[in-house]
């Protein structure tokens, strides 16, 4: 006996039982994160014995979050939501359950970023099938990507689907509660049967006739095998559950669950993978409801803040079928490791689901008679402005933002995101590879910071935070090598087209990215103040702390973004102007002037750079955003023209060394000018200041020079006497690559 899928409404009680919390949807995209983010790999020739484990994002807790969510009605109003779900807009009074993000025990889970999940679908199809809670995320996840891009509804025979034109990439649902062959009970015991009828050994075509059209599956079932029915395998009846009356073995619904989970992943790996097709599965797993008493009585799920952590557990059915989920995943994983295709990852949201008796819609039903819903999410989650605050009375503490600058180096076998093929912009001497540089280990480290994550680059995201924007690197050749650093990394996305170039050894550089409409550019100023390079006839530099250097100066009105990055001028031998008279000087025998060193002067000059910003664009109300990239030290331990120099080839390990003497005073100057400079400018509310603090990042890692690799082969010919050495600068790709790191996060929470 060979049924086709068809669909009748469930009985009320069950079919208000069928969705969950809605907070777990942001965890979808850090699954497909994982799963298509992969970058440019690097075969590495160490065996390394074991890295950090991956972020178990199913361990944690709910914390508060003023921020809120990321849209509400009116930016969601082209998406269709469920109407029992819009719980604000059917009175809901209550906001707080709007005001919490979940927070994994040993990383951080990043905002949900639209841009970054389209580009990553980009011509492909995304399919959610499963029950009503399939349905409930991916309307979720619909209202969150409207933020960036509106789908387009369109029709198709089986399933809803929505097309985002600009990306060619569709998402569809597909409704089949048992995700194998079956028949729905009857909402009355007169119009058909009161229970289901499953046939376990036949996945549904309702959705699997398409399998060869997806790309990515999202799977997500479970509550429907809560109900009475009856089970087929091989024609013939198994058993059943909860069937009175009829003469067959009950055999509970663990069995029958796991059999149909089993049957969907091996007819996916068997229609796709094994012929050679890439595919991806997320499986979903299990999430609670929240009744306290009868579904259709007042005050079954009352609960208006979350669980703490410890005050519930994962146990009984819902410990039980997520169990059975996940050695489901794991089992296919086995069989479908042959197929190099295919890959599969379990979304494990059960614990978080558990923790939100709030979220549901309870009895938020325009003109009704009293229902609760306890496993419904409130759809839109935000239903207020972005920017309304979350309940005072209620909002005690929220964590600290991340402090990025402490942490160690830890082994990633992924790599960097780019290599010297694919970036076409990497300066001749930070090129290793290229020239020759054997050992690669140096490529395999990533910075972990000690209290938080740091997200891989994301360069879709990137280009989205500057569209129609002008970013500005301004300093010495660090600054440089930053602004190259970025420039391989976002070519990983788009390709910048150079469109300007100017002075000796193209210190004046713009480029642009036109999908974006964004403009990168450099400008050579090693002081950030007006200043005379020393040359043969003058050994010595002069600096007039009181004026800006009007080369980058003057383009301040068409900057967006400033990066200030200097400090290593300032070491040789200068004389100091201010007022048009000689301050001081540093280092300057034969010179008739008082010696003052070189901390003072860095603090000024950085004082009147960051003043003149304020003054040219603060005080007309026009917005800037700053950031200054504290010093970073060199790691010469010998003569610079002596092999050697630079010798180290792994990171030094937390506490082997210190950050002391001049790399501290240096770094301790620009902290603490930030900090006076957001001072002045706090009465002036678009002008925003960071410090992008890597000189402890730097100095934990001597190995990332280029040391002699800065020219082709140098040891071609042997070692000579004399190999010149830049233990200043770092590879690229190398550890410079993880200041961008961060530098992109610290714009995402001004964004």
């Amino acid at each position: 006996m060979k049924m086709g899928a068809t669909t009748t409404n469930a009985s009320k009680d069950q079919s208000l039982s069928l969705i969950k919390t809605l907070l777990p949807i942001a965890l979808l995209p850090i699954a497909i994160l994982c799963i298509y983010f992969y970058p440019l790999s690097f075969t590495s020739p160490e065996k390394e014995k074991a890295y950090e484990y991956s972020c178990d994002y199913s361990y944690g807790k709910w914390v508060k979050d003023k921020r809120g969510p990321l849209y509400n009605e009116s930016t969601s109003s082209k998406i269709k939501i469920k109407r029992s779900q819009n719980c604000i807009a059917n009175g809901r009074p209550d906001s707080d359950y709007l005001y919490w993000r979940w927070k994994p025990s040993q990383c951080n889970l990043p905002r949900f970023e639209p841009h970054t999940f389209l580009q990553l679908i980009k011509n492909k199809h995304v399919a959610f099938v499963g029950d009503s809670l399939a349905r409930n995320q991916i309307e979720s996840l619909l209202c969150m990507l409207a933020t960036a891009s509106t789908p387009k509804r369109v029709k198709h025979q089986g399933s809803r689907r929505w097309h985002f034109a600009s990306y060619n990439a569709n998402l569809s649902f597909y409704w089949s509660s048992f995700l194998v062959q079956g028949v729905q009970r009857s909402e009355s015991s007169q119009k058909g049967p009161n229970f289901n009828t499953m046939y376990l050994d036949h996945v549904n075509e309702r959705w699997a006739r398409d399998i060869d059209q997806m790309d990515l599956i999202v799977l997500s079932f479970g509550h429907w095998f809560l109900v009475p029915s009856i089970y087929y395998e091989g024609d013939s009846v198994i058993g059943c559950l909860n069937c009175t009356g009829l003469n067959y073995k009950e055999i509970g619904f663990y069995g029958p669950l796991r059999k149909a989970l089993r049957t969907s992943l091996n007819s996916i790996i068997e229609r796709k993978a094994a012929k050679g097709n890439r595919i991806d599965v997320i499986v979903e797993t299990f999430s609670p409801s929240h009744f306290e008493g009868d579904w259709d009585k007042g005050g079954t799920c009352s609960k208006s803040t979350p669980y703490r952590e410890g005050e519930k557990q994962v146990e009984g059915t819902d410990a039980e079928i997520r169990k059975i989920e996940l050695e489901e995943v794991e089992n296919a994983k086995a069989y479908g490791k042959q197929f190099e295709g295919f890959r599969l990852e379990a979304l494990d949201v059960t614990k978080l689901a558990l923790l939100r008796p709030d979220g549901h819609p309870a009895t938020e039903f325009p003109h009704s008679r009293l229902i609760t819903i306890t496993s419904h999410s409130s759809l839109p989650f935000l239903s207020v402005p972005p920017t309304s605050p979350p309940p005072k009375e209620k909002e005690k503490a929220y964590e600290k933002p991340c402090d990025y600058s402490n942490g160690k180096w830890v082994h990633d076998k992924k790599g960097p995101l780019y290599n010297d093929t694919t970036c076409g912009t990497i300066k001749y001497g930070r090129n290793c590879i290229t020239h020759g540089r054997s050992d690669t280990g140096y490529l395999y480290w990533r910075w972990k910071p000690r209290r938080c994550n740091l997200p891989r680059f994301e360069s879709p995201t990137f280009l989205q935070i500057i569209r129609n924007k002008h970013v500005a690197f301004i300093g010495d050749s660090m600054a440089r090598n930053q602004l190259e650093s970025l420039l391989c990394m976002i070519a990983t996305a788009s390709t910048p087209n150079l469109v300007y170039q100017k002075g000796e050894d193209n210190k004046f550089s713009r480029w642009h990215f036109p999908s974006h409409n964004a403009s990168i550019s450099l400008y050579w100023s090693p002081f950030l103040v007006q200043g005379v390079e020393k040359s043969e006839t003058k050994p010595y530099n002069e600096l007039y702390l009181d004026h800006i250097d009007e080369k980058w100066g003057r383009d301040i009105d068409q900057m967006d973004l400033i990066v200030l990055s200097f400090g290593h001028w300032f070491l040789l031998s200068a004389v100091y102007y201010e007022n048009d008279s000689v301050l001081g000087c540093h280092y300057c025998p034969g010179l008739n002037h008082t010696e003052i060193g070189f901390y003072d002067v860095l603090r000024k000059a950085l004082r009147t750079t960051l003043n003149s910003i304020i003054d040219k664009r603060g005080t007309k109300g026009n917005g800037i955003d700053v950031i200054v990239t504290t010093f970073t030290p060199h790691h010469f331990e010998g003569d610079w023209d002596k092999a050697g120099a630079c010798p180290k080839i792994r990171p030094y390990r937390n506490k082997e060394k210190k950050l002391e003497g001049m790399d501290a005073e240096m770094r301790k100057v620009e902290i603490e000018e930030v900090e006076n400079a957001k001072a002045k400018a706090s009465e002036f509310g678009r002008f925003r200041l960071k410090a992008l603090d890597v000189t402890k990042l730097a100095l934990l890692r001597p190995d990332g020079h280029p040391g002699p690799y800065m020219n082709p082969f140098p040891f071609a010919n042997g070692v000579q006497e004399h190999v010149q050495n830049d233990c200043v600068h770092w590879c690229l790709p190398g550890p410079i690559d993880s200041w961008n790191e961060i530098f992109l996060e610290m714009m995402k929470m001004w964004e």
